[in-house]
């Protein structure tokens, strides 16, 4: 009896983590990592990451974001998801279209031009969004997205970023532009 007890209490403390969310919003200040035990990560209002920060991303997280919120990255963000568990930055509506939420706003930082790597993507899920990645701004490249598949966005990248953007292997699909 004191078995059937034990698999019960496991199965319903499993149930509890497998269904953990992370609310953020605002402003991250520190360095810090997303995980995927911790996901989905739910943006409920916009959100910044500060120069000097650095936000890592492990691989197999959800980050969901808010109807017509969305990332200013003035710091570093790395997201390196695997072929196997790849990251997934997408809609929080429960039914999401095209454009649902603003995307990802790189700002330059006031390093020297051209000195940064501030975003790196591999295997990376980029959905409905306004512009998956905003980098009419960003000026501390070189930008990187590799293994990525970008689906249901308005558009997928604003401008080219500066020194380099680089797509390499990843799949484009059902994008307005």
């Amino acid at each position: 009896m004191k078995r059937i007890y034990f698999c019960i209490s496991v199965l319903m403390l499993s149930s509890i983590f497998s269904f953990a969310q992370t609310s953020v919003s605002g402003g991250l200040y520190a360095n810090a990592n997303w995980t995927k035990v911790n996901s989905p990560y739910l943006v409920t209002d916009n959100y910044v990451i500060f120069q000097g920060v650095t936000l890592t991303i492990e691989p197999g997280t959800v980050v969901q974001i808010s109807d017509d919120k969305g990332i200013e990255l003035r710091g570093k963000m790395i997201a390196i998801g695997t072929s196997m568990d790849s990251i997934t930055f997408t809609s929080a509506s429960t039914s999401p279209s095209i454009g649902k939420w603003n995307g990802i706003t790189v700002v330059g930082t006031t390093n020297p031009l051209g000195v940064g790597n501030q975003l790196t993507m591999e295997y990376v899920n980029g959905l409905y969004a306004k512009k998956f990645v905003n980098l009419d701004l960003a000026y501390h490249g070189p930008y990187i997205f590799n293994h990525c598949y970008f689906a249901y966005n308005y558009a997928v990248n604003e401008d080219g970023g500066m020194p380099e953007t680089r797509f390499d292997n990843c799949v484009f699909e059902s994008n307005h532009l």
